[in-house]
């Protein structure tokens, strides 16, 4: 409790950042509802259910944890990199990001942890 009242007291002089002894902070999300709108805003339609959908953005996320490498991601799917290249065609225009574009690199990969973040809350509910 006192840990509290004082970095509250201190969060002014630091720019309203407040930090707290052996409490991890996560880069993204800090809610499970703002994970949702960071994952509809981003994904749109890669965050429905649909047999394609979901093949799409297993795709998507496996080719951002394997940091773009084509050879790694098609290996891991156990897919062609031919098929990998059809894939991700299909998830910039399910997106309307381009995969060439570090600012939608950064936007799918925040998208990716909220969702994963979001999984995890679903899971413990």
């Amino acid at each position: 409790m006192a840990e509290a009242v004082g970095a509250f007291g201190e969060a002014p002089l630091r720019g309203g950042w407040a930090e707290f002894e052996a409490v991890p902070i996560g880069i993204l999300a800090r809610s499970g509802a703002e994970a949702e709108r960071i994952v509809e805003e981003v994904l749109g339609g890669l965050s429905g259910g649909e047999r394609r959908t979901v093949e799409l953005r297993e795709t998507l996320f496996a080719y951002l944890r394997h940091d773009r490498r084509w050879a790694e991601t098609a290996g891991a799917l156990g897919i062609h990199r031919q098929t990998l290249a059809y894939r991700l065609k299909g998830i910039e225009a399910a997106t309307g990001r381009t995969l060439a574009r570090s600012e939608d690199i950064a936007a799918l990969w925040i998208a990716m942890r909220a969702w994963e973040r979001g999984v995890a809350i679903r899971a413990r509910v």
